[in-house]
């Protein structure tokens, strides 16, 4: 079950980062979810400009998706999935294009090993690698939307998709509808 996460002072993010970490460590122990220990590593608020796109985005559904969100008065989203070291965007390119279009300034982030033999890619790229991945996002050369597919594969070899790493949900006030 995924709790919320709520706005909160430091040291609520911090309390609430830990048992989030507890929280992911005691479920992949419980389910049929054996993967590296260290993949997971750190749940936190980034600022929206730190995060590193690698694909560009399908701006109809952006559209779509802001206009939904606008209508709602709070938004309850997954974190979105990125590299620890690099805050390369895993999953939630159309969440973070949408929310700099927001201007929400900080967003929920779950951080994982990217380079983790569990985070498989697939691409329409011939021979493309993470990488490289790494090296277009750092030099601002977006591949094409949908270009790229990643998976969780366990060491049961399960396929998972990545949202299974989005340890939190949270909940923003839209700044649009205050």
């Amino acid at each position: 079950m995924a709790s919320a996460f709520f706005w909160g002072n430091k040291k609520t993010i911090t309390y609430e980062r830990k048992r989030a970490l507890k929280k992911i460590k005691e479920f992949m122990i419980k389910c049929d979810f054996t993967l590296s220990p260290n993949l997971i590593l750190d749940v936190r608020c980034e600022n929206i400009n730190d995060l590193l796109l690698h694909e560009k985005v399908d701006t109809h559904r952006v559209n779509s998706l802001k206009d939904y969100l606008e209508t709602l008065d709070q938004i309850i989203i997954p974190s979105i999935i990125v590299d620890k070291k690099t805050n390369l965007v895993i999953d939630g390119h159309h969440r973070v294009s949408v929310f700099k279009y927001l201007k929400i300034p900080k967003i929920l982030v779950t951080k994982v090993d990217y380079l983790s033999s569990n985070i498989k890619l697939i691409s329409s790229i011939k021979n493309l690698v993470k990488e490289e991945i790494i090296e277009l996002a750092l030099s601002s050369t977006l591949v094409p939307q949908k270009s790229t597919k990643h998976y969780i594969q366990d060491y049961n070899n399960k396929r998972w998709g990545p949202i299974t790493l989005a340890s939190k949900l949270w909940i923003i006030q839209n700044p649009s509808t205050s």
